[in-house]
This record gives structure tokens, C-alpha cells and sequence, in this order.
């Protein structure tokens, strides 16, 4: 049975007017949005395109009249209170055309202190290019320090992303976005996000900076890569935005939910929070009590497991992995990923090299076998070295610095495992 909308601050149906500045929104680059009916939903209808718009990278919009009691200047959340996001999104027929680039479908902004230079948003939901095809993306960073310094990734006390599938079935249907966040930047602060009645986020932990005010709600299109002329495949995007509701601590996900009846209760939380994944730049990646997946992409990253038995993945460039408690897993899949420094490995641990394996496998025509990985003491470390070919003719690559390891503890098919090879003395 549907349930009344019990502490709902701000409505927008667009269902009546015609402009959308009269609405209780303004605009963020270019002002053209309009209203227009879409799968039988009238909606604002945010179109950006990469030559002919005025401003080529940014077409949002943000709701500036949410009631003054709950949020500063009638859009800055307060840090650590409680609020829910509601809004339902279409993606027209043209997404089908893979882009190169990210696309962010909304942020959660902060606006930094004086003396403060801008950053990137705490909290971003973007469309981004995986492997060639197209996939929802949530970014989370976080950073206390008063006055933000640095730039890039690794200037946040936290950078994280989550991987939240792809976007083929979203494409020409409605697609239903519910957000229950406690903003804050220490840990106290949480974020769940919903899709289509099912949760596909559940975050606890730091979600802002350290603001005077916090985060504010952008909507749209955002494409940097646009800004300077760059070709990334299609030249144009539109994505239609309907039902958008905010409430309070004393709303819950009927509150909020898309749609004018509501829904009878929010669906139960997983009992895993997704994995952490990396970005082109450094990032630092903690994870918590429970083991899980931590991948730190390009870029020198600081992966830390925290508790429960995680996977850490490096990727490339030269990274820092600690585990924390339980057994560890380590992976290094491809050649020229660079040094992983390992500060904490144990007994239980494992450098898991199977990828790798085949990677040369399908590069060399052969597996790795002892001959190709050797284990030298250089100092307090051990160091796995790989030589390809296994007759020194090809340059050495350092795979693994082994903080306070005994090169002779290790052992292949033990604490080293290959593929095709565990077991290997």
C-alpha cells in the first residue's frame, strides 16, 4: 500500500510552467533547457551538444528553493544532516553511440571555503567507458583537512569508485534514482543509493570536505573533454529529468520515491558494499571491516584492505598495498604494471600472478614457471622479480617489494601462485 509523502521539503514534477527557471531551478552553463514530453512523462529535457551548444561542456541544472530551515541558501546541504534525494532519469536512443569519455549525469558539489581553490565533487554518478562499453559509475571522495591543498586524486583523504554495471538496459526507458545520504567528512557520514527499488549502494563513512556548507545538487550533462574541442565519439547527449523530490531526516525512501503514489517501504540493504575502484589519477582506497575488491587503476595508489580477506590490485604505476587483518590477496595481471610495495605481508597472504600467466602466455607462448620468477633479499625486503624469457635475455621487471619478508619464505604453488603451476615446489 502506498504510504503519504511524510517530510518532503521540495516537489518538481514538471508536469505545469514552462520554463524551467521559474520551477525552482537555475541553470549551470547553458540556459537552454525545456520541457518535453517523453515516454508519456513530461520532464525537463537537458540536451548538450559539443559544437553548437554555447557553453560545449556543461547543460544542469540545480534546485536553489529547498526551504532554508534544512539547507543554507536555499541549495547547501548542512553537514551532518540527513536528507533524501529522489528523481527519475531517461537516457534517449543516442547513448547507444559509445563515447569515449565520462559523462557526469549529477553531481553533489561543495563549495570551497575563501582561500580555497575548487574541486572535484564529493559525490558524482557518471556514464564512463569501460573496455568499450558503457557503464554507471558513482565517485565518492572526502577530505577533512580545513583548507584542501594539492591537486589531482590524491589531494582527498579518500577517492573511491564503484562500478554499478552497464547502462544497455537503462537506454529508452525511465530509470528511477533514490539517494539517502548523512553528509559529513569525518566518518559519521553515509550514502545509499537506490535503482529502480533496489539498493546498488551502501556506504558508510566520510562523503564531503571540510566546507563551511555542504554539497550541492547539480543535474545534467557535464563533459570536460568538451571543453576543448575534443572528439569522443558522439557529438551530442540528452537526458530527461522527472519527479525530483528532497526530504529531511524524518523522510524516508516513500518520501522521495519517483512516481505520484510513492512506494510501501525502501527495499533492505545488501549485506556487502561494492567494491573499490581507482581512477586514472593517484588515489588512496580504504576499505572496511569485510573483505573486498580494491583496485587502484593508473596512477601511484595507496590501496588499504582494513579488515576481512581483500583482493589488491595495483594496476599501473607504482603503488602501496596494505592489507590489514585476514588473508590477503594480492594480484599482478599484466607486464609493465610497475612495483607494487607490499607493507604488511603474512602468513596466509598470497601474491596471486594467474593473470599474469596468461598474459604471457598469449604474448610469449609460454607460462611462468620458476625459471621466470626469481626471489631476491635486497635489504629487509624481498623482492619477485620476473625475467620472460627465462634465460636473462630479456630486461628484469620488479613485480613485488615485500616489506620485512625473507626472500627464502617464499614459494611458488604456497605464497606465489601461477596458474597451470600451483603446487610447483
Amino acid at each position: 500500500m502506498a504510504t503519504a509523502r511524510t517530510g518532503l521539503l521540495f516537489e518538481q514534477t514538471f508536469d505545469s510552467g514552462s520554463i524551467v527557471s521559474a520551477l525552482g531551478f537555475k541553470h549551470s552553463g547553458n540556459t537552454d533547457t525545456t520541457l518535453a514530453t517523453i515516454a508519456g512523462q513530461r520532464a525537463a529535457e537537458v540536451t548538450l551538444d559539443h559544437y553548437d551548444s554555447r557553453v560545449s561542456y556543461r547543460t544542469e541544472i540545480q534546485p536553489t528553493k529547498l526551504p532554508t530551515a534544512e539547507f543554507n541558501n536555499g541549495m547547501f546541504a548542512k553537514m551532518g544532516h540527513e536528507y533524501w534525494y529522489g528523481m527519475r532519469l531517461f537516457l534517449d536512443e543516442g547513448w547507444k553511440q559509445v563515447d569515449k569519455v565520462d559523462t557526469v549525469l549529477m553531481q553533489f558539489h561543495s563549495q570551497p571555503d575563501p582561500g580555497e581553490a575548487w574541486r572535484s565533487p564529493p559525490v558524482a554518478l557518471q556514464v564512463v567507458n569501460k573496455n568499450g562499453e558503457q557503464h554507471l559509475n558513482l565517485i565518492v571522495r572526502s577530505d577533512s583537512s580545513k583548507i584542501t591543498t594539492g591537486s589531482g586524486e590524491g589531494r582527498y583523504d579518500s577517492s573511491k569508485q564503484y562500478d554499478l554495471g552497464k547502462i544497455d538496459g537503462d537506454i529508452g526507458k525511465w530509470t528511477d534514482l533514490v539517494w539517502h545520504v548523512k553528509w559529513n567528512h569525518d566518518g559519521s557520514g553515509y550514502l545509499q543509493l537506490y535503482k529502480n527499488g533496489e539498493i546498488i549502494a551502501d556506504l558508510k563513512g566520510a562523503n564531503a570536505f571540510n566546507d563551511a556548507t555542504g554539497p550541492y545538487l547539480k543535474m545534467g550533462l557535464y563533459k570536460y573533454d568538451w571543453a576543448n574541442g575534443t572528439d569522443t565519439g558522439p557529438d551530442s547527449r540528452t537526458v530527461y529529468i522527472d519527479d525530483f523530490r528532497v526530504g529531511g531526516s524524518d523522510a524516508d525512501y516513500a518520501t522521495v520515491a519517483p512516481g505520484a503514489t510513492g512506494v510501501a517501504a525502501a527495499p533492505a540493504a545488501p549485506a556487502k558494499a561494492s567494491g573499490l575502484t581507482g581512477t586514472a589519477g593517484a588515489d588512496k582506497l580504504v576499505g572496511g571491516a569485510e573483505g573486498e575488491t580494491i583496485a587502484g587503476g593508473a596512477g601511484n595508489d595507496d590501496l588499504i584492505g582494513n579488515g576481512g580477506n581483500d583482493v589488491l590490485k595495483g594496476g599501473s604505476g607504482i603503488d602501496i598495498l596494505t592489507g590489514g587483518g585476514g588473508h590477503d590477496r594480492y594480484v599482478k595481471a599484466t607486464l609493465g604494471e610497475g612495483i607494487d610495495y607490499v607493507t604488511d605481508f603474512g602468513p596466509g597472504d598470497v601474491l596471486d600472478l594467474t593473470a599474469l600467466d596468461q598474459a604471457v602466455k598469449a604474448e610469449f607462448g609460454h607460462g611462468l614457471s620458476a625459471e621466470h620468477l626469481h626471489f631476491v633479499q635486497s635489504g629487509t625486503a624481498a623482492l619477485v622479480t620476473l625475467d620472460v624469457d627465462g634465460k636473462g635475455g630479456e630486461p628484469s621487471e620488479t613485480l613485488f617489494h615485500l616489506d620485512g619478508v625473507a626472500a627464502s619464505s617464499l614459494h611458488l604453488g604456497d605464497d606465489v601462485l601461477l596458474q597451470g603451476h600451483d603446487g610447483v615446489a
